[in-house]
């Protein structure tokens, strides 16, 4: 049952989150580069339903292909597109998504812990929307990966808001070297962030980050 209230309530948080995205578009609070930084940051805090709700993998995969379908829904009628440019699907969404279903069948397995997937998901809906804004607002000091142009200023936001995350998931969960494993786990967040070509950063950013969780914790 705790499943099936999960899935609902998933479902109805993200449709909630993009409608308050649409509207914050159309009233101009935020540029469209920082509704959808908002939108992917808000968004991401769906894992928590998926720590206190899901018992199973499925489910969580099932929630996320739920959000995937909600995506190709508002792209088509225009209704709720908060987080997609001129009509287009946004392939960023997209690995977005992948990564949470490989996070929902890796972290869902009982030697594993749902805290890997919480610390992809949320490192990557914070940490990378943090860099985002602080890299278009203040980002002079500029560096390029694979033809991928990022800043200095954006990287140290995604380092300390990784960072950040990563202490407030694990302090609860270990008692000896949390502040070590934290930054072990920003540091190669944001370096693959830094790395990564294209838009496939909303894939390896919160793989890597759960996979050094995993590393650390098996």
């Amino acid at each position: 049952m705790s499943d099936i209230i999960g899935i609902f309530l998933s479902a109805l948080f993200v449709i909630t989150i993009l409608i308050m995205g649409n509207f914050l578009k159309k009233i101009n609070v935020f540029s469209k580069g920082g509704i959808k930084n908002f939108v992917h940051a808000i968004i991401s805090t769906w894992w928590l339903f998926a720590m206190n709700y899901f018992t199973t993998p499925f489910s969580a995969v099932l929630s996320a292909l739920v959000f995937m379908a909600i995506m190709l829904l508002s792209s088509k009628i225009k209704f709720i597109n908060a987080i997609e440019f001129n009509g287009k699907w946004d392939y960023k969404t997209m690995f977005y998504v992948i990564s949470v279903i490989i996070l929902s069948i890796i972290t869902y397995y009982p030697k594993y812990h749902p805290v890997a997937g919480a610390i992809g998901v949320l490192i990557m809906g914070y940490g990378d929307s943090a860099a985002a804004l602080i890299g278009k607002i203040k980002g002079k000091h500029k560096y390029s990966f694979f033809g991928n142009t990022k800043s200095l200023e954006g990287s140290i936001a995604m380092l300390a808001v990784s960072f950040l995350i990563s202490f407030v998931l694990l302090v609860g969960f270990e008692n000896e070297n949390v502040i070590l494993h934290s930054f072990i786990i920003s540091a190669v967040a944001t370096i693959v962030e830094g790395v990564s070509p294209g838009k496939i950063d909303n894939l390896t950013v919160p793989l890597s980050s759960a996979f050094v969780f995993l590393l650390m914790w098996l």
